[in-house]
């Protein structure tokens, strides 16, 4: 939400393909993704064999204009219509352009990458027998200075049955004898510093997942240093076209994700540039890139190179898809790892196609693991003294959140998919509409800027209020049935999930009667004080007005050098003894 948070606006629901170069799209066996910022545009048109519009006023600089968009809207279907998802995948591969395949829990389980790179571990359960489960999204190397020491991937043993471990548990020791420690400090004595105060960074990461995960960083008091070049900065600055000051420092994408930090710019190509970041380095305790397979090694950044430079230091690489197998040479941001990942083709409505999700969800995830990441090669490092090598491919944490998808499919027993906003065994189980807003909320461009007045950049203007409800059982559904009060809900042919579902459609129609004329928060108050699970669906705009974030001040006032004051996100966590919120901006 940073429109919102920046702003005071929303943000068109773009569907699959809020972009040409953003979305999903038939092909000749199925479907692929494409996920392109504007830098990748010239090697899209190469995968489709128009390189020569890559001179096209339309394409020549590399920008996402709306003319552009309404060509490569017919562009792009016409190329993928007439290849399968496979050929389209080799081809972009050479042309290092951002396509994804979409493959499902079954194509995953014999997905080559996976197997060259051992991804599945067997476990076996005292009940399923064997299974395979994910790898964990970490591959931490505490000794890659020697070539025979393989990374730690984690521990893998089965879930455990209910009580398994009782009688184990009880017969261990009811006391562990500690060392004598002498006594605790009074803490209340001690200076409330942040966990992460005198800890360096050197972030060279850009777009989201990367920057999102050293904000946690520096939201824990880490000095988070963002480094960028003089002509290539992080193209979340520029994705709205502007390339030149102010409004190149006033991307509200770039600001939340990049709050709290410093800024330096150089080029690491040049002779000083390069002298300049070493000597950053040597002060440093982390360094982190998120750039594809192969890209710090041929820039001299690899942890080879900087470990001559700061021995101890701890060392982030977060690929997309790692720096071995088939796929590690592959480009992508967000929705490629979230397609390629399983995710995309678990979502979608019934009998239609894969359905990314809104916010590139691959992109926090790997962000949040990244900082965790961090978080445990810092205490590794104050236990013993030494860095080391933490490795995310990013594709690797997406896959772990279906989990349970992919041990079914290997069971033999497979999870339904593409759904819609149904779910089995809980009826009703839907989004229904609710009594609009008075005042209309605005709907702003794709990158609304300060350059312009905001009423110019409203594209549209919204009222719409709906409410999620989910019956989980038949008591909460007699529940539902009373609060209602509409007498056709009392047929004991609903009075069962099967009757339900079997005339959801029916039940779906009366129900958004009853809300349609109807508050989204009184409804919501109403069923969860009768026991019904019911929430109201919030834009990023309304969660800025919702009285329970409020209460919880999930929103606080940080000041940009540029801007002046604005909103941005709170931190998840809340430490007692040191409240200190973030007060900076993006630099």
């Amino acid at each position: 939400g940073p429109v919102a948070l920046w702003y005071g606006g929303d943000q068109q629901r773009g569907g699959n393909n809020p972009r040409a170069l953003w979305g999903v799209h038939p092909c000749k066996d199925g479907w692929i993704g494409v996920a392109s910022m504007p830098r990748q545009t010239h090697s899209v048109l190469d995968v489709m064999g128009l390189s020569d519009m890559k001179e096209d006023p339309l394409f020549a600089d590399s920008t996402w204009s709306s003319d552009a968009d309404e060509l490569l809207r017919i562009l792009v279907p016409n190329f993928t219509m007439k290849h399968t998802a496979e050929e389209i995948f080799r081809i972009a591969d050479d042309y290092r352009a951002p396509f994804a395949m979409i493959p499902t829990p079954a194509e995953l389980l014999k997905w080559p990458h996976h197997k060259e790179t051992d991804f599945w571990q067997e476990v076996t359960h005292p009940v399923l027998g064997k299974h395979p489960v994910p790898s964990g999204p970490i591959w931490f190397s505490l000794h890659p200075e020697n070539p025979d020491s393989k990374p730690d991937k984690g521990n893998f043993s089965p879930a455990p049955l209910l009580g398994q471990h009782n009688e184990e548990i009880f017969s261990e020791r009811a006391i562990i004898k500690r060392p004598e420690k002498s006594p605790s400090p009074d803490i209340s004595s001690m200076p409330k510093t942040l966990p992460l105060e005198n800890i360096r960074v050197v972030d060279m990461t850009q777009v989201w997942s990367g920057p999102y995960a050293m904000r946690f960083l520096a939201d824990m008091g880490a000095d988070v240093i963002k480094v960028e070049g003089p002509t290539f900065p992080d193209p979340v600055r520029t994705a709205g076209g502007s390339r030149t000051a102010p409004a190149i420092n006033l991307s509200s994408y770039f600001n939340e994700y990049n709050r709290g930090k410093r800024s330096l710019t150089l080029d690491f190509k040049k002779k000083s540039g390069m002298e300049a970041l070493e000597r950053l380095i040597k002060t440093a305790d982390v360094f982190v890139e998120n750039w594809s397979s192969g890209v710090a090694d041929r820039n001299g950044l690899g942890y080879n190179d900087i470990t001559k430079l700061n021995p101890n230091i701890v060392y982030i690489s977060m690929p997309g898809f790692g720096h071995e197998g088939s796929d590690a040479s592959r480009v992508g941001f967000g929705p490629t790892i979230e397609q390629m990942g399983g995710l995309v083709a678990l979502q979608g409505y019934e009998n239609d196609a894969p359905h990314k999700s809104g916010i590139s969800y691959g992109d926090p995830i790997a962000g949040a693991t990244c900082a965790a990441a961090a978080a445990a090669a810092l205490i590794h490092k104050a236990l013993t003294g030494k860095g080391c090598y933490c490795l995310l491919p990013q594709r690797d944490g997406v896959t772990g959140l279906i989990g349970e998808y992919i041990v079914a499919e290997a069971l033999g027993c497979g999870i339904q998919t593409r759904t819609g906003n149904k779910r089995s065994g809980h009826a009703p189980h839907e989004v229904y509409p609710c009594l609009p807003d008075v005042e209309p909320r605005p709907i702003l461009s794709v990158f609304p800027n300060d350059d312009e007045d905001l009423e110019t950049q409203t594209i549209d203007t919204v009222t719409d209020r709906w409410i999620a409800i989910d019956c989980q059982s038949d008591e909460e559904w007699m529940s539902l049935a009373q609060i209602v009060g509409d007498s056709r809900l009392y047929d004991s042919a609903y009075s069962t999930v099967d009757g339900r579902l079997t005339n959801q459609k029916f039940l779906d129609d009366i129900i958004s009667e009853w809300t349609a004329t109807k508050d989204p928060y009184d409804i919501a108050n109403s069923l969860q004080d009768n026991g019904v699970t019911a929430a109201p669906v919030q834009t990023a705009l309304l969660l800025l007005t919702d009285p329970h974030s409020n209460y919880r001040d999930n929103f606080v006032t940080v000041n940009h050098d540029v801007k002046g004051e604005h909103l941005t996100a709170r931190p998840t966590w809340r430490l007692t003894r040191r409240p200190e919120l973030p007060k900076f901006s993006g630099p």
